[in-house]
């Protein structure tokens, strides 16, 4: 819950310092590489070379392919322009990244090792995601200085007021040259011109977080990682031409955009070697270990210090004389 509600505050931070979405998108692809090296620790599960060199090759596609969509050779984008801003923004987002990829580690590990449904698992989970976020609400309020991040201060409330107005400004509201609409509290964003969507964006964020929480839990992290790169292509080749009437005359962002599927390809060949190479190693030794106890059952009774079975030893006459209850000492034993 606490890694949760930390990227998404880390990332909403990083918005409010000026980051686009698409720079955002592209930066936070560093989620898989960080997500399959933590498996090592947080999961003790370790990847083939290959493997490394396939979610590399994934994740710099998808940045580029990311990059070439949102900006065109030689543009300028206005958000661009304060660095200072955009890489405090940068590192918000890095550190965003990163936390999510170890809470998706993490609940990876508590979804497999917890015998319970998985509805149960998900309830469990949410439940502490909303503790940490109300638990978070007061320390962000102190911790920035902005009228958009404290709850209890009076704000504007509608996303078309124009960020260069006077009401975002420290008790802005207040100022008579405000004509925005403010107001405070938790859900002063809650507008009947906002709510649609609002209702619409937690409709889509829990039904993405039910189906990606069975997904790690059926397969792992790093599996639905790849797979939520196939969004960019069914979103680039699909949904653009359809909704918005793009073309796909881009030869070189199309180019990059296969580059997805290829590279997804070699990570699960990949990984098929590397679950034939565990059977087989299972195999051996498997095959050693019935070698070894046939080994121990074929061994001589000698070996094992059981004489029952040893044949008789021969005995002289004068011993079998001194066995006879008849026998006098000094008497030399005489065969009858």
């Amino acid at each position: 819950g606490f890694l949760y509600v930390l990227t998404a505050t880390l990332m909403n931070m990083a918005y409010s310092q000026g980051m686009n979405a698409a720079l955002a998108l592209i930066i936070g692809k560093l989620y898989t590489p960080v997500a399959a090296i933590g498996a090592r620790w947080v999961l003790n599960k370790y990847y083939m070379w290959l493997e490394y060199v396939a979610i590399a090759i994934l994740t710099l596609a998808s940045m580029i392919f990311g990059y070439l969509q949102a900006f065109s050779p030689g543009s300028s984008p206005a958000w661009a322009e304060d660095v200072n801003s955009l890489r405090v923004a940068i590192l918000l987002v890095l550190g965003s990244a990163v936390a999510s990829a170890f809470n998706s580690l993490l609940t990876e590990r508590i979804l497999k090792g917890d015998k319970a449904r998985y509805h149960v698992q998900k309830v469990r989970l949410d439940a502490s995601c909303i503790v940490s976020a109300l638990a978070f609400i007061p320390i962000i309020a102190v911790i920035s200085q902005r009228a958009q991040d404290n709850p209890w201060a009076v704000r504007p409330i509608d996303g078309s007021c124009p960020k260069s107005s006077v009401c975002w400004q420290a008790d802005g509201c207040s100022n008579p040259a405000c004509e925005c609409e403010c107001g405070d509290g938790l859900f002063a964003g809650w507008i009947p011109s906002t709510l649609g969507v609002i209702i619409l964006a937690l409709v889509i964020n829990t039904g993405y977080g039910w189906l990606v929480g069975k997904l790690v839990q059926a397969f792992s992290t790093i599996d639905r990682a790849i797979a939520d790169a196939f969004s960019l292509l069914l979103v680039y080749f699909i949904g653009d031409p359809l909704m918005n009437g793009t073309s796909l005359g881009n030869m070189c962002l199309n180019l990059v955009a296969f580059i997805v599927p290829l590279s997804t390809s070699i990570f699960a060949v990949a990984s098929s070697e590397m679950q034939r190479v565990i059977q087989a190693a299972d195999l051996i030794e498997g095959k050693t270990t019935g070698e070894t106890e046939v080994t121990d059952s074929e061994e001589t009774p000698s070996d094992t210090g059981d004489s029952s079975s040893s044949p008789p030893e021969e005995t002289s006459e004068d011993e079998e004389a001194a066995l006879s209850p008849h026998w006098v000492p000094g008497e030399k034993a005489t065969r009858l």
